[in-house]
């Protein structure tokens, strides 16, 4: 008998268990067994706007496929390079540099290009030093012109002289050239040593 009694639960844990119980059954302890009227019940009054139903649409979300209300072909870019150390003599007259670039693209797009050049003035006749520029055009159209001074030397070694000319338009769906000119003036001899040329068309 003395074993028996020492095996009964005391009350607190009588009292443990009846609560964990309640915690676990909750709702269903409370109110009964549930059914599809109490879930949605439930679920309106905890979520407001949600049910049941909408979850069929949670693999479908209608803005899923865009961006900003966009179509992901939107924000499809495209980009070119080339670059050159073929030496390509300049004067006066304005000489594409290197090869041409083709950007395409699928949409309306901004067009960005970036070119260089690094030249040397004619260290033979260069007696008053050259202005060596160049720009880059996009489909004809020429941008801003940059600049730099080959000064004379008095041992008629050559003199450097390097450009990073810019450009940027807003171009249509379609193929588009962009390219490298560059010019010597005032003592007009120079001679391009290396050169290089990018183009990326993005959104916006």
């Amino acid at each position: 008998m003395e074993k028996v009694r020492k095996l009964r639960p005391s009350p607190a844990m009588i009292v443990a268990i009846v609560a964990l119980v309640a915690a676990i059954g909750g709702t269903a302890v409370a109110g009964g067994v549930l059914n599809k009227k109490k879930v949605n019940t439930i679920i309106t009054n905890r979520a407001p706007g949600l049910s049941v139903a909408s979850a069929k649409n949670a693999d479908n979300a209608k803005n899923a496929d865009n961006l900003g209300g966009l179509a992901p072909a939107t924000y499809k870019t495209a980009s070119n390079f080339t670059s050159s150390t073929t030496d390509v003599p300049i004067t006066g007259t304005l000489t594409t540099i290197g090869s041409p670039i083709q950007v395409t693209t699928e949409g309306t797009r901004r067009l960005i290009a970036l070119g260089s050049a690094h030249a040397t003035n004619n260290a033979t006749t260069s007696t008053h030093g050259t202005f060596f520029f160049c720009h880059v055009t996009i489909d004809g159209t020429a941008g801003v012109d940059i600049t730099d001074f080959a000064s004379p030397n008095a041992t008629w070694n050559p003199v450097d002289a390097s450009v990073a000319p810019m450009a940027s338009a807003v171009v249509g769906p379609g193929t588009h050239t962009v390219a490298l000119v560059c010019a010597a003036v005032a003592d007009p001899a120079a001679t391009v040593k290396d050169d290089s040329l990018a183009a990326w068309a993005v959104s916006g």
